[in-house]
């Protein structure tokens, strides 16, 4: 495992230590499994119990999560005994009740989280509010990203992180935005909206992919092409007679 943070985790007989680069060992042989350090922390186990311990090997989270991610800016997601999930910060104090069957963080605008309940997904933030209700079967986006592709019995639409929509559930199918474009199904053809939800590259192609380096490769029956950012296709361009 590469260093972090001055220190590597190893292996011998079966247990895990750290090393510092000199080589020497500086965190005894005593965990069943161990990470990097993050934000001072490194996440180990034992007797299947997930903890964590500082760079002294002193155990800061006690070894009572069944998962326990790495610590980022100071929290870490954790799933308890139980099966749910919260977050913990680095002192060990729950920042988010263990009461979700998921959670992931996608550090949308204001710092939001999408999490699942019984009922389905929605977005909270990191105290636990509901910004956007657990409403959904589903809900895709981009890391750092500002929309949102929500599903709702069997239809896709966009939602802004903070909870206002920016289409109506009138898809068949949608992708997250990718270089200001959202790939987007309707009656069985693929088009692409903009991020004011108006729909720029037309509903009329037979499969689409969303666009990567400013291209996206699509079909029409059997013929394939490829189109730029304005819908201009730019390669295997049928011709003009």
């Amino acid at each position: 495992m590469p260093f972090r943070e001055g220190l590597a985790a190893v292996q011998s007989m079966g247990k895990y230590g750290f090393i510092n680069k000199a080589g020497e060992l500086v965190i005894p042989f005593s965990f069943d499994s161990a990470f990097a350090f993050y934000d001072g922390l490194a996440v180990v186990m034992q007797q299947g119990k997930m903890g964590a311990i500082n760079t002294a090997g002193e155990v800061v989270i006690p070894f009572e999560y069944t998962l326990l991610d790495n610590f980022q800016g100071g929290i870490a997601k954790a799933r308890a005994k139980g099966g749910r999930w919260g977050l913990i910060n680095q002192d060990h104090e729950i920042m988010l009740p263990f009461e979700y069957e998921s959670i992931a963080l996608m550090s949308l605008d204001g710092g939001h989280l999408v999490a699942k309940k019984e009922k389905g997904y929605g977005i909270i933030n990191q105290t636990g509010e509901t910004i956007i209700p657990f409403n959904y079967t589903s809900i895709q986006g981009n890391f750092g990203g500002r929309f949102l592709v929500v599903e709702q019995a069997g239809k896709f639409g966009f939602l802004r992180a903070s909870g206002v929509g920016l289409t109506p559930m009138e898809y068949d199918y949608a992708k997250p935005f990718s270089e200001g474009l959202a790939l987007v199904k309707k009656a069985g053809k693929f088009g692409f909206i903009d991020e004011q939800g108006s729909l720029i590259i037309p509903l009329e192609y037979d499969y689409a992919t969303s666009f990567f380096y400013g291209i996206t490769k699509v079909r029409i029956g059997t013929d394939w092409r490829y189109l730029d950012l304005n819908g201009q296709c730019i390669q295997n361009c049928p011709s003009v007679e």
